[in-house]
């Protein structure tokens, strides 16, 4: 079994990347949460694709319920939290004022004032299952994250795309919809010749190898950039320099209501812009992973930037625990999504599961070792900071 590609050539975290394949084939580790644990779950002979099909059954259920507010309480069981949304009406504004997770009593209103709210499918995705991105007019980007209650998609958070902290409160706007506004700035970044020779030598003999960033680009009620913050770079010479080469994008406002509403979005850049097309997934249309709850760091960064994972992690054994859960409930591949948080030392502070297996021991396994797991300072401007990261992992029972 093997998927094209090679292993020397992954690219940043979140993004399409190829599998290193383990000498018995039981294991897989893989970059891109989204498109290749489909691929390797195809390659295994079949299996719980059915998981992989989760977000897409949240927002089908959320889209069918759109207008009725009836069919969308029935979504709703707590704990739901509310990540913010922009309401039209005055009253849903000043009941759902800022972020928090709701009260039971408080549902039936939120049902009314999602129902008020026509969605439709983003044209971006989020790489974690049961996470889904929406947006409605005129441009606002959600995500949802549904769980999976006896088949059924139960809406259990709902709030602006993006949103790494208690900061993160402004609304979030598509790409497009900030683009349209656009007065001046090169929407690829205008990168300077010295950041350009940096990033060449970073990139001197990888084959179709490219740096890329995520920024959160955030706009004051005047169309003036008030912010830009890296969210999840390929390291630290694609931050400093990505950051620096928006420094001419201006706007005009954008308008919520007939109002200026100061407003984020979420922006991908990548260098060289005439990079080799995408085996896969558009970069563009998958969505950074946020960072965890109780992490101090401000960055995803990819495993790459932080000396790549440990030699040999893909020959890590299930235990018989995992094994035997196999057997008993028969549910293979097992898909999961580690995410992992460093200290300024390199050193593992966090480690949870974001993507769930389905297996219990297996996920546990996984935790459990990548707290194990030392890695180099990341170094941002000549200052080692804390960032998070993640692997995702594929176990195929033969």
């Amino acid at each position: 079994m093997r998927l094209a590609g090679r292993a020397t050539e992954l690219s940043p975290f979140g993004r399409l990347g190829w599998p290193r394949r383990s000498d018995d084939d039981t294991l897989w580790s893989v970059r891109e949460a989204f498109a290749l644990a489909v691929v390797a779950l195809g390659a295994c002979g079949g299996g719980q694709v059915e998981v992989h099909r989760w977000s897409e059954k949240g927002s089908d259920a959320l889209l069918e319920a759109r207008g009725d507010a009836a069919k969308i309480r029935a979504l709703l069981q707590p704990p739901v939290v509310y990540g913010g949304l922009l309401f039209a009406d005055g009253a849903c504004t000043a009941a759902f004022p800022a972020p928090t997770e709701l009260k039971p009593e408080k549902l039936d209103a939120f049902a009314d004032c999602l129902a008020r709210l026509q969605f439709r499918a983003g044209r971006r995705r989020s790489p974690l299952v049961g996470v889904s991105v929406l947006t409605y007019e005129p441009g606002i980007e959600i995500q949802a994250r549904f769980a999976n209650q006896n088949g059924k998609p139960l809406l259990h958070w709902i709030g602006f795309a993006g949103r790494q902290n208690v900061r993160d409160a402004l609304p979030a706007v598509e790409a497009d919809a900030l683009e349209a506004l656009r007065i001046a700035g090169d929407r690829r970044g205008t990168l300077s010749p010295d950041a350009k020779a940096v990033l060449d030598q970073r990139l001197a003999g990888k084959r179709d190898a490219m740096e890329e960033a995520w920024l959160k680009i955030c706009v004051d009620g005047s169309g003036a950039v008030s912010g830009v913050r890296p969210i999840e770079v390929s390291s630290a010479a694609a931050a400093e320099s990505f950051v620096a080469a928006v420094g001419d994008w201006t706007f005009r406002p954008f308008t919520f209501g007939g109002r200026p509403v100061p407003v984020c979005s979420l922006q991908h850049l990548r260098y060289p812009v005439d990079a080799p097309e995408y085996r896969g997934p558009d970069p563009r249309d998958v969505l950074p992973l946020t960072l965890p709850t109780g992490s101090s760091a401000e960055l995803m960064v990819a495993v790459e930037a932080l000396g790549g994972p440990p030699r040999n992690v893909d020959k890590i054994k299930p235990s018989r625990a995992v094994t035997d859960e196999v057997d008993r409930v028969g549910a293979v591949p097992l898909p999961a999504t580690v995410q992992f948080c460093v200290d300024d030392t390199g050193k593992v502070t966090l480690a949870t599961t974001v993507a769930r297996s389905g297996n219990d021991p297996w996920d546990q396994q996984l935790v459990d070792l990548v707290r194990t797991w030392r890695f180099d300072p990341f170094v941002l401007q000549g200052k080692a900071v804390a960032v998070c990261s993640a692997e995702q992992f594929i176990y195929c029972h033969r």
